[in-house]
């Protein structure tokens, strides 16, 4: 699908963004995607954050679990309308708001002191930046070259990745090292920073400029754009496979990554913090890995059934070897390298999935299917971490906050088991570039 190239020739019309002409939309790319960095410190900061406070508070594994799940219920239920006005009003107005009442959920953290205000505080976060994955994706589709998507795409989930790496080692670092009230206070103000610069520079939004050229279409009517994402899904059964196969991907990651990850390490090797926060973090550096490497893998036969099909494979494979190594209390290292093959494996999958959605809309839809597509995403990670947290209760610890090392190879194992039974729909589909929607 060929489409006019945006034209930057015009200077900016925010003071701040003048200097950098003609490289505007290379510069709030940048910004956005730093934003995504932000987006995914906060989503797993939980792994680091919650089980110490559930210790202090006396919280069961559920309880733990369902707070850090709140944060996916409001990012979750609020992802096609978040599609639909980063395609009506630009990512970055929509950004701005957004990081605004993400930097009053950050702050909430400052004094949250119970199960109540913990909760409050994950809400609010998740509300604030639940437009800004779909916000990075749209401004791409409008201002970027449409042949280098899948490569840019690979780079945003990389750096959002690299948010999700900084939040658990370093996180945990800062937080020995200073204590909870002034690393939040300095995301807070980081949040706020972002959220303003979005704000001051909207007029500039690529998206805006392509509506208010006098060739372009109409934009979508917010109202109709809520919906536009879910009748993409039912007419598509390629959209509808990627879609699955996306949401099973990162649900299991995050559940293990941003919930149960340090704790699991924890709890069957008996390593310190320190130790299994180290361990830990290979699954986001090896998803940064993979997301780059997915790129490549994207832009040279994503569309191929048979492409997705030995990604997906490797997958599941990465997932039963990682699971062996802890049952079998391999060496620390062993099963630390394999849970960052988790993330290698995983990260070109979630690449091909958006490049294959990508392909088959145009840009003026992207912004709605993706918020479709995120609803189910997110949809999956509220599944599987108040899953997996459920389960592990069935095997309790000695006392709330400590957890038995049986749960855990129960609560992986049956989710390993349906993430095989979410590849099966491949075998329906053909190809993920032959429809047109």
């Amino acid at each position: 699908m060929s489409e006019p190239a945006l034209d930057t020739s015009a200077p900016p019309r925010s003071p701040l963004l003048r200097p950098f002409a003609p490289h505007v939309p290379l510069i709030l790319y940048g910004l956005l995607v730093t934003a995504y960095f932000f987006s995914n410190f906060f989503r797993i900061s939980a792994a680091v954050l919650l089980p110490r406070l559930a210790v202090e508070l006396g919280m069961t594994a559920a309880a733990t679990g369902f707070i850090s799940s709140l944060f996916f219920y409001t990012y979750g239920a609020v992802q096609p309308l978040c599609g639909a006005l980063n395609d009506r009003f630009g990512p970055l107005k929509v950004g701005g708001i957004g990081m605004g009442i993400c930097a009053l959920g950050v702050g909430l953290f400052l004094v949250a002191d119970t199960p109540f205000l913990l909760g409050t505080a994950r809400l609010l976060t998740g509300l604030g930046v639940a437009p800004i994955f779909s916000g990075v994706l749209v401004h791409q589709a409008n201002a970027l070259p449409r042949e280098r998507y899948a490569a840019f795409t690979g780079i945003t989930v990389a750096v959002g990745n690299l948010g999700a790496v900084v939040s658990v080692a370093p996180l945990g670092t800062a937080l020995d090292a200073w204590g909870r009230g002034p690393v939040f206070a300095a995301l807070t103000l980081v949040s706020l920073a972002l959220g303003g610069f979005f704000f001051l520079t909207r007029r500039d939004d690529p998206v805006v400029l392509h509506h208010q050229r006098q060739d372009a279409s109409a934009p979508v009517p917010l109202l109709e754009g809520l919906t536009l994402g879910f009748r993409i899904l039912a007419r598509s059964r390629s959209i509808r496979v990627a879609t699955l196969i996306w949401a099973s991907l990162v649900g299991a990651l995050l559940s293990l990554q941003g919930l149960w990850g340090v704790a699991w390490f924890e709890t069957a090797y008996g390593c310190s913090p320190a130790q299994a926060r180290f361990w830990a973090t290979l699954l986001g550096v090896g998803m940064m890995a993979g997301t780059l490497w997915g790129g490549r893998v994207a832009a040279r036969g994503g569309g191929r059934v048979g492409v997705f099909a030995r990604t997906c494979a490797a997958v599941g494979g990465t997932w039963v070897l990682f699971w062996a190594c802890m049952a079998l209390r391999l060496p620390l290292w062993v099963s630390g390298v394999a849970g960052g093959l988790i993330g290698v494996t995983t990260g070109v999958a979630v690449i091909l999935c958006n490049a294959a959605l990508n392909d088959l809309v145009g840009r003026e839809r992207i912004g709605s299917l993706l918020g479709t597509a995120n609803l189910t995403v997110f949809v999956s990670v509220i599944l599987c971490q108040w899953g997996t947290g459920a389960v592990l209760g069935l095997l309790p610890g000695a006392r709330p906050g400590l957890y038995h090392p049986g749960g855990f190879l129960l609560s992986y194992g049956v989710l390993i088991g349906l993430l095989f039974l979410c590849f099966l729909p491949l075998r329906t589909v053909r190809s993920f570039k032959d429809e047109t929607v």
